[in-house]
């Protein structure tokens, strides 16, 4: 894979056309390496949420930049339509929020959480703390103080707990609960 991205990038300069084409590399999950116990994809913490994207176009995005605040993959569609300069033609694409403020070098593009779901259990992360509930059960991580998620702090943070516990509510209540497929 990385020869073809080479090969698409050369083809790209030299034809001049790099400058006028907006790159945009991510994947859907990070890696598991025993990390929790688990070495598949199918939980809320960091190793399967916290994913890299590199998104390039010098003519107009600030160069070598880390951006920490929570964005969802369904931002990318917004996003796409922005950069294109056309109006998004579907209410499904609504759902996300743009990032080009964020990669224009602004604080934010107004997302205070990044909501996740998998069998059941939920998941709200801001920029510093990622909240879960699975089966009753409670989690609050501060990835200021912990970024490999090993320290559950909801019982020493209620607050923080609280308010991302309504967040969650908040949002399923207005997307409902995801059910997987039977073959899932």
């Amino acid at each position: 894979m990385d020869a073809q991205i080479g090969r698409l990038l050369e083809t790209l300069e030299s034809s001049a056309e790099l400058k006028n084409t907006v790159i945009i590399f991510f994947s859907d999950h990070s890696i598991f390496l025993g990390n929790h116990g688990r070495l598949h994809k199918g939980t809320l913490f960091e190793e399967a949420l916290n994913t890299s994207m590199i998104v390039s176009w010098p003519k107009r995005f600030l160069t070598d930049q880390t951006n920490p605040h929570p964005m969802e993959l369904m931002d990318l569609v917004p996003t796409t339509f922005e950069l294109a300069g056309v109006p998004a033609p579907n209410k499904a694409a609504q759902n996300g929020l743009s990032i080009v403020p964020l990669l224009e070098g602004k604080e934010t593009n107004g997302r205070t959480y990044a909501f996740s779901e998998i069998l059941g259990a939920q998941a709200a992360t801001d920029a510093r703390y990622r909240y879960i509930v699975s089966e009753g059960v409670e989690m609050l991580y501060d990835h200021q103080s912990d970024p490999y998620e090993m320290k559950n702090v909801v019982s020493e943070l209620p607050e923080v707990a609280d308010r991302m516990r309504r967040a969650v509510k908040r949002w399923m209540k207005t997307s409902g609960p995801v059910h997987p497929p039977k073959t899932f």
